[in-house]
Protein backbone atom coordinates (compact mmCIF):
# COMPACT_ATOMS: atom_id res chain seq x y z
CA UNK A 1 0.00 0.00 0.00
CA UNK A 2 2.62 2.62 0.49
CA UNK A 3 2.77 4.69 -2.18
CA UNK A 4 6.97 5.04 -3.81
CA UNK A 5 7.04 8.66 -3.69
CA UNK A 6 10.75 9.38 -2.99
CA UNK A 7 10.64 12.59 -1.93
CA UNK A 8 11.71 14.14 -6.15
CA UNK A 9 9.49 16.86 -5.85
CA UNK A 10 10.89 17.95 -3.00
CA UNK A 11 9.04 18.74 0.51
CA UNK A 12 6.09 18.97 0.77
CA UNK A 13 4.81 17.91 -2.65
CA UNK A 14 6.32 14.85 -2.91
CA UNK A 15 4.22 14.58 0.75
CA UNK A 16 1.22 15.12 -0.87
CA UNK A 17 1.82 12.92 -4.12
CA UNK A 18 2.54 10.16 -1.88
CA UNK A 19 -0.99 10.66 -0.03
CA UNK A 20 -3.24 10.91 -3.35
CA UNK A 21 -1.37 8.28 -4.63
CA UNK A 22 -2.01 5.43 -1.85
CA UNK A 23 -5.67 7.09 -1.20
CA UNK A 24 -6.66 6.86 -4.69
CA UNK A 25 -9.08 9.40 -3.98
CA UNK A 26 -8.31 12.00 -2.09
CA UNK A 27 -8.43 15.62 -3.40
CA UNK A 28 -5.69 18.52 -2.31
CA UNK A 29 -7.50 19.70 0.22
CA UNK A 30 -7.86 16.30 2.06
CA UNK A 31 -4.17 15.48 1.30
CA UNK A 32 -3.03 17.99 2.87
CA UNK A 33 -5.45 17.38 6.02
CA UNK A 34 -3.61 13.58 5.84
CA UNK A 35 -0.52 15.61 5.91
CA UNK A 36 -1.04 17.49 9.18
CA UNK A 37 -2.72 14.94 10.43
CA UNK A 38 0.02 12.47 9.80
CA UNK A 39 2.72 14.77 11.98
CA UNK A 40 0.86 14.64 14.55
CA UNK A 41 1.88 11.71 16.57
CA UNK A 42 4.72 13.14 18.88
CA UNK A 43 2.55 16.21 19.31
CA UNK A 44 0.11 13.78 20.83
CA UNK A 45 2.79 12.35 22.85
CA UNK A 46 3.97 15.10 24.43
CA UNK A 47 0.48 15.64 26.22
CA UNK A 48 1.14 13.23 28.38
CA UNK A 49 3.43 15.44 30.94
CA UNK A 50 3.71 18.69 28.96
CA UNK A 51 0.73 19.97 30.63
CA UNK A 52 1.03 19.03 34.04
CA UNK A 53 4.86 20.29 34.08
CA UNK A 54 4.20 23.29 35.65
CA UNK A 55 1.75 22.31 38.13
CA UNK A 56 3.60 20.05 40.20
CA UNK A 57 3.98 22.59 43.67
CA UNK A 58 -0.08 23.32 43.04
CA UNK A 59 -0.91 19.46 42.82
CA UNK A 60 1.02 18.39 45.80
CA UNK A 61 -0.24 21.49 47.90
CA UNK A 62 -4.25 20.05 46.70
CA UNK A 63 -3.79 16.71 47.66
CA UNK A 64 -2.01 17.38 51.38
CA UNK A 65 1.63 19.08 51.05
CA UNK A 66 4.13 17.06 52.42
CA UNK A 67 5.74 14.22 51.54
CA UNK A 68 2.24 12.70 50.94
CA UNK A 69 1.45 15.49 48.43
CA UNK A 70 4.78 15.64 46.67
CA UNK A 71 4.29 11.98 46.25
CA UNK A 72 0.68 12.30 44.06
CA UNK A 73 2.50 15.28 42.41
CA UNK A 74 5.27 12.67 41.01
CA UNK A 75 2.86 10.24 40.38
CA UNK A 76 1.03 12.53 38.12
CA UNK A 77 3.92 12.97 35.89
CA UNK A 78 5.58 9.09 36.54
CA UNK A 79 1.90 7.20 36.02
CA UNK A 80 1.42 8.03 32.36
CA UNK A 81 4.62 6.66 31.68
CA UNK A 82 2.89 2.92 32.74
CA UNK A 83 0.05 3.57 30.62
CA UNK A 84 2.55 4.12 27.46
CA UNK A 85 4.29 0.60 28.36
CA UNK A 86 0.92 -1.21 28.31
CA UNK A 87 -0.45 0.82 25.42
CA UNK A 88 2.59 0.85 22.86
CA UNK A 89 2.56 -2.41 22.55
CA UNK A 90 -1.49 -3.49 22.23
CA UNK A 91 -1.90 -0.09 19.93
CA UNK A 92 -0.96 -2.99 16.60
CA UNK A 93 -3.78 -5.39 17.87
CA UNK A 94 -5.97 -2.42 18.22
CA UNK A 95 -5.00 -1.70 14.62
CA UNK A 96 -5.51 -5.05 13.57
CA UNK A 97 -8.70 -5.67 15.17
CA UNK A 98 -10.21 -2.35 14.63
CA UNK A 99 -8.79 -0.49 11.99
CA UNK A 100 -6.58 3.46 11.86
CA UNK A 101 -9.64 5.24 12.33
CA UNK A 102 -11.63 4.06 14.90
CA UNK A 103 -8.45 3.64 16.56
CA UNK A 104 -7.87 7.10 16.82
CA UNK A 105 -11.04 8.37 17.46
CA UNK A 106 -11.49 6.18 20.44
CA UNK A 107 -7.74 7.36 22.18
CA UNK A 108 -8.46 11.12 21.49
CA UNK A 109 -11.71 10.97 23.47
CA UNK A 110 -10.13 8.96 25.94
CA UNK A 111 -7.35 11.36 26.30
CA UNK A 112 -8.92 14.68 25.96
CA UNK A 113 -11.51 13.28 28.75
CA UNK A 114 -9.17 11.44 31.25
CA UNK A 115 -6.43 14.45 30.74
CA UNK A 116 -9.19 17.36 31.86
CA UNK A 117 -10.16 15.07 34.68
CA UNK A 118 -7.70 17.35 36.92
CA UNK A 119 -10.73 19.99 36.19
CA UNK A 120 -13.69 17.71 37.40
CA UNK A 121 -12.38 15.71 40.25
CA UNK A 122 -10.66 16.19 43.63
CA UNK A 123 -10.63 12.52 44.88
CA UNK A 124 -7.25 10.74 44.71
CA UNK A 125 -7.91 7.65 42.71
CA UNK A 126 -9.74 8.74 40.17
CA UNK A 127 -7.20 11.26 39.07
CA UNK A 128 -4.91 8.69 39.27
CA UNK A 129 -6.47 6.27 37.33
CA UNK A 130 -6.97 9.40 34.90
CA UNK A 131 -3.72 9.93 34.41
CA UNK A 132 -3.11 6.21 33.84
CA UNK A 133 -5.34 6.53 30.77
CA UNK A 134 -4.00 9.42 29.74
CA UNK A 135 -0.41 7.54 29.00
CA UNK A 136 -2.21 4.74 27.16
CA UNK A 137 -3.74 7.00 25.25
CA UNK A 138 -1.45 9.57 23.86
CA UNK A 139 1.17 6.33 23.29
CA UNK A 140 -1.99 4.69 21.06
CA UNK A 141 -2.20 8.28 19.07
CA UNK A 142 1.36 7.92 18.61
CA UNK A 143 1.60 4.56 17.67
CA UNK A 144 -1.26 4.58 15.53
CA UNK A 145 -0.13 8.13 13.59
CA UNK A 146 3.50 7.51 12.85
CA UNK A 147 2.95 3.94 12.08
CA UNK A 148 0.51 5.47 9.27
CA UNK A 149 3.41 7.25 8.27
CA UNK A 150 4.69 3.66 6.88
CA UNK A 151 1.89 2.53 5.31
CA UNK A 152 1.53 6.01 3.10
CA UNK A 153 5.18 7.03 2.94
CA UNK A 154 8.80 5.66 1.65
CA UNK A 155 11.88 6.28 0.86
CA UNK A 156 13.27 9.72 1.25
CA UNK A 157 9.85 11.38 1.79
CA UNK A 158 9.11 8.85 4.89
CA UNK A 159 12.46 9.74 6.32
CA UNK A 160 11.39 13.57 6.07
CA UNK A 161 8.09 12.60 7.67
CA UNK A 162 9.71 11.42 10.60
CA UNK A 163 12.20 14.29 11.22
CA UNK A 164 9.16 16.97 11.29
CA UNK A 165 7.04 14.61 13.48
CA UNK A 166 9.73 14.51 15.72
CA UNK A 167 10.14 18.45 15.10
CA UNK A 168 6.70 19.24 16.02
CA UNK A 169 6.83 17.21 18.59
CA UNK A 170 8.94 18.84 20.50
CA UNK A 171 7.86 21.99 19.46
CA UNK A 172 4.45 21.47 20.55
CA UNK A 173 5.74 20.17 24.20
CA UNK A 174 7.45 23.31 24.86
CA UNK A 175 4.05 25.27 23.52
CA UNK A 176 1.98 22.92 25.84
CA UNK A 177 4.32 23.83 28.75
CA UNK A 178 3.69 27.27 27.99
CA UNK A 179 0.39 27.26 27.72
CA UNK A 180 -0.46 25.16 30.55
CA UNK A 181 1.61 27.71 33.02
CA UNK A 182 -0.19 30.76 31.46
CA UNK A 183 -3.51 29.57 31.90
CA UNK A 184 -2.56 28.30 35.22
CA UNK A 185 -1.47 32.11 36.22
CA UNK A 186 -4.66 33.71 35.48
CA UNK A 187 -7.44 31.10 35.95
CA UNK A 188 -6.14 28.74 38.66
CA UNK A 189 -3.88 25.60 38.39
CA UNK A 190 -6.78 23.38 37.32
CA UNK A 191 -7.86 24.87 34.49
CA UNK A 192 -4.79 23.90 33.33
CA UNK A 193 -5.97 20.45 32.71
CA UNK A 194 -8.69 21.79 29.98
CA UNK A 195 -5.97 22.38 27.82
CA UNK A 196 -6.39 18.44 27.18
CA UNK A 197 -9.09 19.08 25.40
CA UNK A 198 -7.34 20.25 22.56
CA UNK A 199 -6.93 16.66 22.37
CA UNK A 200 -9.83 16.60 20.67
CA UNK A 201 -8.77 18.05 17.17
CA UNK A 202 -6.94 14.53 16.61
CA UNK A 203 -10.84 13.14 16.59
CA UNK A 204 -12.33 15.82 14.35
CA UNK A 205 -9.28 15.53 12.50
CA UNK A 206 -9.96 11.41 11.99
CA UNK A 207 -13.67 11.53 11.04
CA UNK A 208 -13.07 13.54 7.80
CA UNK A 209 -9.81 12.69 6.70
CA UNK A 210 -8.65 9.96 4.00
CA UNK A 211 -7.50 7.05 6.62
CA UNK A 212 -6.50 3.71 4.98
CA UNK A 213 -9.56 1.70 5.13
CA UNK A 214 -9.50 -1.87 7.81
CA UNK A 215 -10.65 -4.14 4.57
CA UNK A 216 -7.16 -2.42 2.37
CA UNK A 217 -5.03 -3.21 5.25
CA UNK A 218 -6.20 -6.59 5.56
CA UNK A 219 -5.53 -6.96 2.45
CA UNK A 220 -2.18 -5.43 2.52
CA UNK A 221 -1.67 -7.94 5.06
CA UNK A 222 -2.71 -10.90 3.01
CA UNK A 223 -0.22 -10.12 0.28
CA UNK A 224 2.03 -10.34 2.84
CA UNK A 225 1.04 -13.13 4.34
CA UNK A 226 3.86 -15.09 2.99
CA UNK A 227 6.94 -13.10 4.12
CA UNK A 228 8.30 -14.72 7.37
CA UNK A 229 8.74 -11.15 8.55
CA UNK A 230 10.10 -10.85 12.26
CA UNK A 231 10.94 -8.49 14.96
CA UNK A 232 14.47 -9.84 15.80
CA UNK A 233 16.32 -7.76 13.43
CA UNK A 234 14.62 -4.54 14.85
CA UNK A 235 15.88 -5.61 18.71
CA UNK A 236 19.47 -3.98 18.29
CA UNK A 237 17.82 -0.85 17.30
CA UNK A 238 15.15 -0.83 19.46
CA UNK A 239 17.82 -1.43 22.45
CA UNK A 240 19.73 1.88 20.99
CA UNK A 241 16.80 3.86 21.48
CA UNK A 242 16.44 2.96 25.30
CA UNK A 243 20.16 3.69 25.32
CA UNK A 244 20.41 7.08 23.98
CA UNK A 245 17.09 8.26 25.09
CA UNK A 246 18.63 7.50 28.49
CA UNK A 247 20.34 10.94 27.86
CA UNK A 248 18.40 12.74 25.03
CA UNK A 249 16.63 14.62 28.05
CA UNK A 250 19.60 15.50 30.31
CA UNK A 251 19.13 18.59 30.40
CA UNK A 252 15.39 18.51 31.28
CA UNK A 253 16.20 15.87 33.78
CA UNK A 254 19.68 16.88 35.24
CA UNK A 255 19.82 20.73 34.20
CA UNK A 256 18.28 22.55 36.91
CA UNK A 257 20.34 20.59 39.43
CA UNK A 258 23.53 21.53 37.92
CA UNK A 259 22.51 24.82 37.39
CA UNK A 260 22.00 25.04 41.31
CA UNK A 261 25.36 23.41 42.18
CA UNK A 262 27.07 26.29 40.21
CA UNK A 263 25.12 28.80 41.69
CA UNK A 264 22.47 29.60 39.17
CA UNK A 265 19.19 29.45 41.23
CA UNK A 266 16.86 31.81 39.61
CA UNK A 267 13.87 30.12 38.26
CA UNK A 268 13.80 32.73 35.03
CA UNK A 269 17.43 31.63 34.15
CA UNK A 270 17.28 28.28 34.06
CA UNK A 271 14.22 28.23 32.22
CA UNK A 272 15.68 30.03 29.68
CA UNK A 273 18.65 27.68 29.58
CA UNK A 274 16.63 24.76 29.33
CA UNK A 275 14.45 26.42 26.52
CA UNK A 276 17.36 26.49 24.60
CA UNK A 277 17.85 22.53 24.52
CA UNK A 278 14.40 22.34 23.29
CA UNK A 279 14.49 25.03 20.74
CA UNK A 280 17.68 23.03 19.56
CA UNK A 281 15.92 19.87 19.35
CA UNK A 282 12.61 21.35 17.78
CA UNK A 283 15.26 22.69 15.03
CA UNK A 284 17.45 19.72 14.19
CA UNK A 285 14.85 17.10 14.41
CA UNK A 286 13.40 18.83 11.94
CA UNK A 287 16.42 19.21 9.79
CA UNK A 288 17.46 15.13 10.53
CA UNK A 289 16.77 14.20 6.92
CA UNK A 290 17.89 17.12 5.53
CA UNK A 291 21.30 17.07 7.13
CA UNK A 292 21.59 13.20 6.39
CA UNK A 293 20.62 13.21 2.70
CA UNK A 294 22.62 17.22 1.95
CA UNK A 295 25.44 17.53 4.66
CA UNK A 296 26.43 14.22 7.02
CA UNK A 297 25.10 11.51 5.35
CA UNK A 298 26.19 8.25 7.15
CA UNK A 299 27.78 10.37 9.89
CA UNK A 300 24.68 12.07 11.06
CA UNK A 301 24.31 9.73 14.07
CA UNK A 302 28.21 9.89 14.96
CA UNK A 303 27.82 13.61 14.59
CA UNK A 304 24.71 13.53 16.94
CA UNK A 305 26.59 11.34 19.83
CA UNK A 306 29.45 13.72 19.48
CA UNK A 307 27.30 16.80 19.89
CA UNK A 308 25.16 15.40 22.84
CA UNK A 309 28.77 14.54 24.78
CA UNK A 310 30.18 18.03 23.54
CA UNK A 311 27.48 19.55 25.46
CA UNK A 312 26.85 17.58 28.45
CA UNK A 313 31.30 18.26 29.11
CA UNK A 314 30.61 22.03 28.62
CA UNK A 315 27.93 21.91 31.36
CA UNK A 316 30.03 19.65 33.70
CA UNK A 317 33.45 21.76 33.21
CA UNK A 318 32.16 25.16 32.83
CA UNK A 319 30.26 26.82 35.61
CA UNK A 320 29.19 29.99 33.69
CA UNK A 321 25.80 31.02 32.94
CA UNK A 322 27.20 30.80 29.39
CA UNK A 323 28.80 27.22 29.77
CA UNK A 324 25.01 26.24 30.77
CA UNK A 325 23.60 27.75 27.62
CA UNK A 326 26.33 26.82 25.24
CA UNK A 327 25.90 23.08 26.58
CA UNK A 328 22.16 22.92 26.58
CA UNK A 329 22.06 24.00 22.36
CA UNK A 330 24.55 21.54 22.05
CA UNK A 331 22.91 18.77 23.71
CA UNK A 332 19.71 19.47 22.22
CA UNK A 333 21.36 19.86 18.89
CA UNK A 334 22.89 16.46 18.85
CA UNK A 335 19.60 14.96 20.78
CA UNK A 336 17.07 15.90 18.26
CA UNK A 337 19.11 14.69 15.37
CA UNK A 338 19.65 10.83 17.27
CA UNK A 339 15.88 11.13 18.17
CA UNK A 340 15.05 11.69 14.14
CA UNK A 341 17.15 9.04 12.95
CA UNK A 342 16.51 6.18 15.62
CA UNK A 343 12.81 6.39 14.91
CA UNK A 344 13.52 6.29 11.30
CA UNK A 345 15.86 3.42 12.02
CA UNK A 346 12.94 1.41 13.49
CA UNK A 347 10.54 2.34 11.06
CA UNK A 348 12.01 1.87 8.12
CA UNK A 349 13.75 -1.33 9.11
CA UNK A 350 10.16 -2.61 10.21
CA UNK A 351 8.25 -5.56 7.39
CA UNK A 352 5.18 -3.81 6.67
CA UNK A 353 3.74 -6.69 8.06
CA UNK A 354 5.20 -5.65 11.80
CA UNK A 355 5.17 -2.83 11.11
CA UNK A 356 2.45 -1.41 13.72
CA UNK A 357 4.03 -3.91 16.44
CA UNK A 358 7.35 -2.37 15.91
CA UNK A 359 6.63 1.06 15.96
CA UNK A 360 3.98 0.33 19.25
CA UNK A 361 7.60 -0.37 20.95
CA UNK A 362 9.40 2.95 20.08
CA UNK A 363 7.38 5.29 22.92
CA UNK A 364 7.81 1.95 25.12
CA UNK A 365 11.56 1.80 24.60
CA UNK A 366 12.00 6.25 24.72
CA UNK A 367 10.56 5.99 28.51
CA UNK A 368 12.52 3.22 29.68
CA UNK A 369 15.64 5.04 28.52
CA UNK A 370 14.28 8.26 30.32
CA UNK A 371 13.22 6.61 33.64
CA UNK A 372 16.98 4.92 33.24
CA UNK A 373 18.52 8.35 33.55
CA UNK A 374 17.82 9.77 37.17
CA UNK A 375 19.04 5.97 38.65
CA UNK A 376 22.22 6.31 36.60
CA UNK A 377 23.08 10.01 37.44
CA UNK A 378 22.11 9.35 41.15
CA UNK A 379 25.14 6.22 41.14
CA UNK A 380 27.51 8.78 39.50
CA UNK A 381 26.76 11.95 41.27
CA UNK A 382 27.03 10.35 45.07
CA UNK A 383 30.06 8.21 44.04
CA UNK A 384 31.85 11.81 42.16
CA UNK A 385 29.66 14.13 42.45
CA UNK A 386 27.44 16.25 39.64
CA UNK A 387 30.00 17.74 37.81
CA UNK A 388 31.95 14.92 37.33
CA UNK A 389 28.80 12.92 36.65
CA UNK A 390 28.29 15.52 33.71
CA UNK A 391 32.40 14.80 32.53
CA UNK A 392 32.03 10.69 32.81
CA UNK A 393 28.60 10.74 30.50
CA UNK A 394 30.07 13.51 28.06
CA UNK A 395 33.40 11.23 27.56
CA UNK A 396 30.71 7.44 27.08
CA UNK A 397 28.24 9.19 24.76
CA UNK A 398 32.20 11.05 22.65
CA UNK A 399 33.05 6.98 23.07
CA UNK A 400 30.18 5.88 21.19
CA UNK A 401 30.20 8.62 18.77
CA UNK A 402 33.12 6.98 17.76
CA UNK A 403 32.29 3.67 18.14
CA UNK A 404 29.48 4.77 15.33
CA UNK A 405 32.03 6.02 13.35
CA UNK A 406 34.38 3.21 13.34
CA UNK A 407 31.41 0.91 12.30
CA UNK A 408 30.10 3.15 9.33
CA UNK A 409 34.29 3.42 8.26
CA UNK A 410 34.57 -0.15 8.24
CA UNK A 411 30.97 -1.06 6.49
CA UNK A 412 32.73 1.60 3.92
CA UNK A 413 35.90 0.26 3.76
CA UNK A 414 33.89 -2.93 2.53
Amino acid sequence: MAAMADGKNGPPLGAIAAIRAASGRAGLVGAWLFLILSLAGPPASSFQTAVVAPLGSSIAQHFGGGNHGAFIAQLTITLPAIGVVLGGPLTAWLITLFGYRPVIIANAAMLAVAGSAGFYTDAMLPFLAARLLVGFSAVALYSALVALTGVVFSGTTLSRMISYQNGAGAASGLLLVLLSGAVASHFGWRTSFLVYLFASVFLLAALIVWLPSRASLAASRASQAGEKASLKPLIPALILNVVVFSMVFMVIIQGSLLMAANGISDPQVQSVVISFSTFAYALTATLCSWVETRLLGRWTFPAALALMGMGVLVMGTVSAVWGAGLGSLLIGAGSGLSASYLVKLVVQGAAPSVRERAVGLIAPAHYLGQSANPFIMQALRVTVGIHMAFVIVGIVLFAGAAWAAAIRLRAARS
